[in-house]
């Protein structure tokens, strides 16, 4: 399958991984050259959410997402949580849990922490 219209993989080859943490509701979590991570269902393809910033420029400090090209993410198998990580002058890891909602389209993940340098 294709997922389409919620990345930009342009430049770099950015990594994707499967959620299953709900057995009745699987997505597709996949970084971009953008900034973002963009979290599609696995069987409509349809972009869900899209987490971060929409501005690969915007600092750590003034944005919930990455400051660079997100090339890195995984997704916990048994709980909502996203892992992503940040290249070149971003060099952040940040991780994203999931609301109250469960699973159904819709649900957002919100940062809850970050391991991060200052973008330059």
């Amino acid at each position: 399958k294709t997922y389409k219209g919620g990345h930009i993989n342009s430049r770099f080859c950015s990594s994707s991984a499967l959620g299953v943490a709900d057995p009745n509701h699987h997505v597709v979590v996949t970084g971009s050259d953008d900034g973002s991570v963009v979290v599609y269902d696995l069987q409509s393809q349809s972009v869900l959410q899209k987490m971060g910033s929409s501005v690969v420029s915007a600092s750590p400090s003034s944005s919930v997402g990455h400051c660079d090209t997100v090339v890195a993410v995984d997704a916990h198998s048994t709980r909502d949580i996203v892992v992503s990580g940040g290249m070149g002058k971003d060099r952040t890891v940040r991780f994203w849990v999931a609301d109250k909602r469960g699973m159904e389209p819709g649900k957002d993940y919100n940062k809850v922490a970050a391991m991060e340098d200052e973008c330059e």
